[in-house]
């Protein structure tokens, strides 16, 4: 049966005839190109078929069914690799341990308290590559450092991730799955764009975007990447094209009948109507994606809802209501642990504070984000921080100081080609960032 193609009937017959250790290595064959391919429904219906109390000494089982539940339910994907790993560690099977605190990285990353779950299982990810020196492979390695997406945009500082960029580029050139190259592409890309290097983003973009056409990535990984493509288009001040992805990025959503991450697609669509002045559809996209989240407890989604409501109600002139967002957001990015999230968040309260005339404690606020930015070497954060201080000295007639954080930031972007948008605000501050991002290009 298998020979033929029908593997799911092979695995029913195997699992009549109780022969367990062959449906086992059928399932190994067969589950990473299920994954590939968004099968994971039907690789939890296969691996269902294993009773329980013999599957508790095959952790590869665990290990799949944990797969095979982390897009839809990545609390459930824990309980099973956690059972993995253990199975992995007791056995001293360092293929499967690598892989398993891989998935747990990203099964933790994914949840409502990223941090709390997610970086016990780094700890030990980096544990082990000291104990063992090298991953067992490079299609191991890659499969990991695939894993990191949602670690990486909350954690871009962490040592591992810094050690992950340092082995992209050579790893994206290695003999590995289109699939596999694509979803690192992913986390690289989300990188660079959190530091504000879009030269290197435009370069992994350009490498990979045509392995959309050619080798038919799973739907998630083709949303993933229109997000991708559209935020560096947002970055960069090209608003059409960033439209243009979020489009497609949402008709790719409904193709595929999968509504997964249609919040961030939303979270896109509302960024750029804040860019481009346009209340109206900045508050309708905000509407969907509230509607659209999965789940309502994730503060560190919450928080950059927040942050973009922000944005809407300044926009609109009721700077009362952008306060009192800005500082929700502001705490629920502090408390998830959040670093690169709380420091953009005080960016854009400090921009409404000043709106207030609350000049003290919106300097105080930058000077928060720029310690920061300047200790995990953040070169967009501190560009963004720095228009905002220029504009707060412009506003008090401070022009000389205004010129001087200005020219710092002009220095800073021209080292990195960084374009910076602002979240939103009045038509005045607005007026003055967008002569400041001229100014850059």
């Amino acid at each position: 049966m298998e020979q033929h193609g029908d593997v799911e009937t092979a695995a029913e017959l195997l699992a009549r005839a109780q022969a367990w250790e062959e449906f086992v290595q059928l399932i190994n064959r067969h589950a990473s190109s299920w994954l590939d391919q968004g099968k994971h429904s039907l690789l939890s219906q296969i691996t269902g078929l294993f009773p329980l109390q013999i599957s508790d000494s095959l952790p590869w089982l665990f290990y799949w069914r944990g797969m095979a539940s982390m897009p839809a339910d990545p609390q459930t994907a824990t309980l099973n690799l956690e059972q993995a790993y253990a199975g992995f560690d007791k056995t001293g099977n360092k293929t499967g341990c690598f892989l398993t605190l891989g998935a747990l990285i990203e099964a933790g990353f994914s949840q409502a308290n990223p941090v709390h779950l997610g970086l016990p299982w780094v700890e030990k990810l980096q544990q082990l590559v000291v104990e063992c020196g090298e991953f067992p492979s490079v299609t191991v390695e890659a499969t990991v450092l695939a894993s990191l997406h949602a670690f990486v945009h909350i954690l871009p500082h962490h040592p591992l991730v810094i050690a992950f960029e340092a082995r992209g580029d050579q790893l994206l050139s290695s003999d590995i799955t289109a699939e596999l190259k694509m979803k690192m592409g992913l986390s690289l890309s989300w990188l660079s764009l959190q530091q504000g290097d879009f030269s290197r983003t435009r370069a992994i973009t350009r490498q990979l975007t045509p392995l959309i056409h050619t080798a038919h990535p799973q739907a998630t990984t083709r949303i993933l990447w229109h997000i991708t493509e559209g935020n560096l288009a947002w970055l960069t001040a090209n608003f059409p094209l960033a439209m243009d992805k979020f489009s497609e990025g949402l008709n790719q959503s409904r193709h595929a009948g999968t509504s997964m991450h249609d919040c961030r697609l939303w979270m896109l669509g509302i960024s750029c109507a804040l860019a481009e002045g346009n209340p109206n559809d900045a508050r309708m996209h905000l509407e969907h994606a509230r509607r659209s989240l999965h789940d309502p407890q994730n503060k560190l989604i919450q928080a950059e809802l927040n942050g973009l409501r922000a944005g809407v109600k300044l926009l609109e002139g009721n700077v009362s209501s952008a306060l009192q967002a800005a500082r929700e957001g502001l705490t629920q990015a502090e408390e998830t642990g959040a670093c690169f999230l709380a420091a953009s968040a005080r960016i854009g309260l400090a921009q409404i504070l000043i709106e207030t005339g609350a000049t003290e404690e919106a300097d105080n606020q930058l000077t928060h984000a720029i310690y920061y930015a300047d200790s995990t070497k953040a070169c967009l954060l501190k560009c963004r921080a720095l228009l905002v201080a220029a504009y707060a000295q412009l506003r008090i007639e401070n022009e000389f100081a205004a010129t001087n954080m200005l020219q710092e930031a002009l220095a800073i972007a021209a080292r990195h080609i960084t374009l910076l948008p602002i979240s939103g605000g009045d038509p005045e501050s607005c007026r003055f960032c967008c002569r400041a991002r001229f100014a850059m290009e």
